[in-house]
């Protein structure tokens, strides 16, 4: 290796040198007594040289190392130390105990641990209170490694404890008896809260870990709620004696099989996703709950719909004679709103609980009998028309009613200091539109007054105080569209609790040979046909809508309304009982 390294040096010299080492040698082979030893030897001095040269600069970086480093270590004081240290253990358990009493499955027996982790996690925030505190170190620092820990044996005098610590006058006393308390109270956990077995146990991937996971949750829990589609996950959970997920390893954590299946409306899903937990292992017992008389499954397409693809199980198991059991007392309509869809949906078969019958369940949110529980109101003075891209049909005369309508409704609920939810319902998707924009986010900020504007296939399930309709449909002819669909109108009557008011054109609902002749029929005939012109102030706004609007055709028809211009010019007087 020195003789390689010899004769690259040799080369590299001739280089540099040029003429020079040509010279040397023609004077070397002329002359005998050169000596070639002494040019080994002083190569032999370079190598040495370097090598010295390294390692005394590695000696150097080696020092400058060092300094670095002891630069960089800080030496805390005992206190200090101990803060930092607690500060951060005491971080991490508390959170510890936050994601145990959140996500971990309870039991009676349990119920002992979950109330020691309430009180750890009190206790650390006092004992972070006294130790991160700048005004004294001696209330906790004091005796912290000397003094002993007082210890109860018996978990029965620990409330005592606690409640003489909280009413403790002395903050140095106060700390030991909250590091005590706190101490014991981790002792207990450690002895009584037992973790599953898989805990400690070494994954070699998060997914496996995770699944574990979720199976010893599952296992903890009586009953497990879902959308149909994401059942298809339990697919993949191991279960006891499942055949169909092949092997598992002997510490696997497995499910039982699930038993019970119990559908929730189940007369608006289609027959085929019924097919998806239906089908999941185990299952011995279905039951449907659903309602015929609503809205079935959405289905887009008119050839699946001639198919058949829409028909729920539920309707296929009524149509092969399956008895079904009526659940025939309903708890959410006061009984002048369910008079009429009771009578004519459900064969007067359902009958209103005592909940709903009782005299303290009306209110009176409206002054006069246009806002009672059941009303209709007849807005005739407006027309369809259609959004400039979509055949869908609004009515702007309609959203001016329904806009002064929830006004009136938000001003008395914060006047009298209650509670209120209101839904707007329309079978129209460009009147839901329009009743949207003008509403904006005006009533988002006050917490106890909401609004929900929805179609009506959007409001099935749901329930709000007060449902205010609006039918939209207002022409000569008595076209009402799918209004005539008796299941869309069934759900838009039952959503509401207190009160239920409709905004429509009773004429053209009249001549639509729909339930809609004879909802309005049954209005009038119950004394809760009202006119938007018995309301002055309705009137005025009705008016307003209409000349913000410069609608050519609604000014047309103004005298419907029996509103005179001048009468309302300049009115300023705001409608209060």
């Amino acid at each position: 290796m020195k003789q390689r390294e010899r004769e690259d040096k040799m080369r590299n010299r001739g280089k540099d040198q040029g003429k020079d080492i040509s010279d040397a040698a023609e004077v070397g082979h002329g002359d005998e007594n050169y000596d070639y030893d002494d040019e080994e030897e002083s190569l032999d001095d370079e190598d040495d040289c370097n090598e010295s040269e390294r390692a005394q600069t590695d000696t150097a970086e080696d020092e400058n190392d060092s300094e670095h480093n002891e630069e960089n270590l800080v030496i805390l004081p005992l206190k200090e130390y101990a803060k930092n240290t607690y500060n951060n253990l005491a971080m991490s358990l508390f959170h510890c105990m936050e994601v145990l009493q959140a996500e971990f499955p309870r039991n009676p027996s349990m119920s002992q641990s979950f109330q020691c982790m309430t009180e750890v996690a009190e206790l650390l925030n006092i004992l972070y209170t006294y130790i991160n505190a700048d005004d004294d170190d001696s209330i906790w620092f004091d005796g912290l490694l000397e003094e002993p820990i007082y210890q109860e044996s018996d978990r029965n005098n620990w409330p005592d404890l606690l409640a003489s610590m909280y009413t403790e006058k002395c903050k140095k006393v106060k700390f030991k008896m909250a590091r005590s308390i706190c101490i014991q109270e981790l002792r207990y956990l450690r002895t009584n809260f037992e973790l599953p077995s898989w805990a400690n146990r070494f994954y070699h991937s998060k997914n496996e870990c995770k699944q574990d996971v979720q199976v010893y949750l599952l296992q903890k829990t009586k009953c497990i709620l879902c959308t149909v589609s994401s059942s298809f996950c339990f697919y993949n959970v191991p279960m006891k004696e499942n055949s169909l997920l092949g092997g598992k390893s002997k510490n696997q954590v497995t499910l039982s099989p699930l038993e019970v299946l119990v559908v929730d409306e189940a007369a608006q899903l289609k027959e085929c996703e019924a097919l998806i937990p239906m089908q999941l292992p185990g299952i011995r017992q279905a039951v449907f709950i659903g309602d015929e008389c609503q809205l079935p499954a959405l289905v887009k397409s008119k050839i699946s719909d001639n198919a058949g693809f829409g028909r729920s199980v539920f309707e296929r198991l009524s149509s092969l004679g399956y008895s079904k059991h009526l659940l025939n007392v309903q708890y959410r309509m006061h009984p002048e709103i369910s008079k009429f869809p009771v009578a004519s949906f459900y064969e007067r078969k359902i009958s209103d609980g005592p909940n709903v019958i009782c005299k303290n369940y009306e209110r009176s949110l409206l002054p006069g009998k246009m806002f009672g529980p059941y009303s209709f109101i007849n807005v005739d003075g407006g027309h369809e028309t259609t959004e400039k891209h979509g055949r869908s049909p609004k009515n702007t005369v309609e959203v001016a009613a329904v806009l002064w309508i929830v006004q009136r409704l938000f001003e008395e609920s914060v006047f009298a200091g209650t509670m209120l939810s209101v839904g707007i319902v329309s079978p129209y998707n460009a009147q839901v539109r329009a009743i949207q924009e003008k509403l904006g986010k005006s009533y988002d900020m006050y917490d106890g007054f909401s609004v929900k504007v929805k179609s009506v296939d959007g409001f099935q399930g749901a329930e709000q105080d007060v449902i205010i309709i609006s039918t939209v449909r207002s022409n000569g002819v008595g076209s009402v569209g799918f209004l005539t669909n008796l299941q869309r109108t069934n759900v838009a009557l039952t959503r509401a609790k207190h009160c239920l008011w409709i905004v429509g054109n009773a004429t053209t609902l009249s001549n639509s040979r729909s339930v809609w002749r004879k909802i309005v029929k049954d209005a009038m005939d119950r004394g809760c046909l009202f006119d938007a012109s018995d309301n002055k102030d309705m009137s005025n706004a009705l008016l307003n809508a209409i000349t913000e609007l410069d609608d050519a055709d609604n000014l047309a028809r103004m005298d419907s309304l029996h509103i005179s211009m001048p009468l309302f010019q300049g009115s300023g007087q705001r409608y209060r009982r």
